[in-house]
């Protein structure tokens, strides 16, 4: 596929580390006319400014350097760069406590990437911090985030963990805050998709970052891959980290763990779109262990293709949808049971009255409910900021 040089370059820096053939395409492709206010709009969008500045700084020329939009790639970079400190800090203090409190849980996707992959903390966006928690310690966590000062949303339900669960899994995630601190969401399940299933291999192979507990590059890929579906690959940011992982770990990792992972899921069709468009969009190697292992039926890679609209994901061209339809369109698309298909959807379109005014932030009544369902599902109120 052709793409404007804006673009080209964007897709020629999305990666952890240059080469010096990808070098050489960025000399090259710098030789023509480039709107340099168009790759910073377009750098922005796809939250991958502070990669862009990097990849510049390091491995370009200073003569050759867009000398318009430097300045401001570098403030982005720097400014990113402080929040991330600011990030680990925190996670640093919210470990410690568990620790302290003998509980588990896992750090998910960002603040691995800055640390072990990324050639620095600055180049990765981060907006909060995502941990994957035991519903069994529920209530020890909540504990340990009050002594920190964090609080929840006033909103939020008053329900028990495995009520809590299904509500997570349907509808919100679960979100701590305190002021002048980075937001920490919690989930219940790696993958927060279709009806609530036990994930007994959650704290398999987990690995150690400082004293946080990290999954293993299996189980980190197949949520980066789920990550990127569910939010309607609208991102370079979501295949970069795809594509990186993959790089990273390579024939590390086993692609019969994560068949077996994904198919228990139901996810297998999605994994698969998910690796192939990195590879192909980022000139990423997928080991082809891993792709014929994934590799789902001609009817049902058919209809993920049309579903998606494959040819606007390689074009760069998606947007992001509604945050209530993201899961429920890809995941009914790959469960096999009709049954489990309606009870599903029917958690997703008709949420409790309790769920809908923990989402509008409002007591809401009976009467009420069908106005602001139709709100809901068109993407009003608080869940629209998410």
């Amino acid at each position: 596929m052709q793409y404007k040089p804006e673009l080209q370059l964007l897709l020629y820096v999305a990666r952890a580390r240059m080469d010096n053939d990808t070098i050489g395409n960025i000399y090259q492709l710098m030789d023509e006319p480039i709107n340099w206010d168009t790759v910073l709009s377009l750098s922005i969008k796809h939250r991958i400014a502070p990669l862009l500045y990097h990849h510049l700084t390091t491995s370009i020329v200073p003569g050759k350097l867009p000398q318009s939009i430097m300045p401001r790639l570098k403030e982005i970079y720097s400014q990113n760069f402080n929040r991330n400190k600011q990030l680990y800090d925190e996670l640093h203090e919210i470990t410690s406590v568990f620790h302290e409190a003998g509980v588990n849980a896992l750090v998910l996707k960002g603040p691995i990437l800055a640390r072990l992959i990324y050639p620095s903390i600055g180049v990765r966006f981060m907006k909060d911090i995502d941990l994957v928690i035991k519903e069994e310690h529920w209530q020890k966590i909540k504990e340990c985030f009050f002594s920190l000062g964090y609080s929840l949303p006033k909103t939020l339900p008053d329900l028990t963990a495995s009520e809590l669960v299904k509500y997570t899994q349907y509808f919100s995630q679960i979100e701590f805050t305190r002021k002048n601190s980075i937001p920490v969401e919690t989930h219940f399940r790696l993958l927060n998709m279709g009806i609530p299933m036990k994930e007994p291999w959650l704290f398999e192979r987990v690995r150690t970052m400082d004293q946080a507990m990290i999954p293993s590059p299996e189980i980190l890929l197949l949520h980066l891959c789920v990550h990127a579906n569910t939010h309607n690959f609208c991102s370079l940011m979501l295949l970069v980290d795809i594509g990186v992982v993959v790089k990273h770990y390579g024939d590390e990792l086993d692609a019969d763990y994560i068949q077996k992972i994904a198919s228990s899921r139901g996810i297998t069709c999605s994994v698969y779109n998910s690796l192939t468009f990195a590879g192909e969009l980022l000139n990423v190697p997928i080991p082809e262990k891993l792709v014929n292992a994934l590799k789902p039926g001609p009817v049902r890679q058919m209809a993920f293709e049309i579903v998606w609209n494959k040819q606007k994901i390689l074009a760069v061209q998606k947007a992001e949808k509604l945050s209530q339809l993201e899961s429920p369109t890809y995941y009914l698309l790959e469960m096999d049971n009709i049954m489990s298909k309606l009870n599903y959807l029917c958690r997703i379109l008709f949420p409790s009255l309790e769920w809908l005014s923990a989402y509008m932030e409002k007591k809401l009544t009976l009467p009420m409910y069908p106005i602001y369902l139709v709100k809901y599902l068109l993407g009003h109120g608080r869940g629209k900021k998410r």
